[in-house]
């Protein structure tokens, strides 16, 4: 991948969020429901280009719930998948 295609990537972002704020933060936010909610690398990576895209204080609020959210539903789905397996394995404890 070479610099001037990721440059103009960035520029389709930021052209997209300056016409369509609420969707493009919508769009970002359900992408860091689904990194987070899956138990995947990449949320820290996915904060910093955020911060960079969005800016600080756009961001912040952004990827606070989005975590939130992504960590709750990563939760309640082991809790859901893995719960008979747990009760099988600590059932003497």
């Amino acid at each position: 991948m070479s610099l001037t295609r990721w440059a103009d990537r960035e520029q389709a972002v930021r052209a997209g969020f300056t016409a369509a704020p609420v969707a493009t933060m919508a769009v970002a936010a359900r992408v860091y429901v689904a990194v987070t909610g899956a138990a995947r690398p990449g949320a820290a990576p996915l904060t910093v280009v955020y911060g960079w895209l969005f800016g600080f204080w756009i961001a912040l609020p952004l990827v606070s719930c989005s975590s939130t959210a992504g960590a709750t539903l990563a939760m309640l789905g082991s809790r859901v998948l893995f719960r008979a397996a747990a009760e099988r394995r600590f059932a003497g404890r």
